[in-house]
């Protein structure tokens, strides 16, 4: 068996702690922390995207 093959199947082993959801979750919660900060500091940006929603709804 190849280190690849082994190191594969350790990390998507069922019996193990699934390492790949614990990185896709913290990831995920990365990405919206830094969403979220980044529309705190430009509200701006986030008020343009209302106007432009409304504006697309009311044609």
């Amino acid at each position: 068996m190849s280190f690849l093959h082994k190191f594969s199947h350790w990390y998507f082993n069922k019996k193990a702690l699934p390492y790949w959801a614990i990185v896709l979750a913290d990831s995920i919660i990365i990405i919206l922390a830094y969403a979220v900060t980044y529309f705190i500091f430009r509200p701006q940006l986030l008020y343009g995207l209302t106007t432009v929603f409304l504006q697309n709804a009311s044609n």
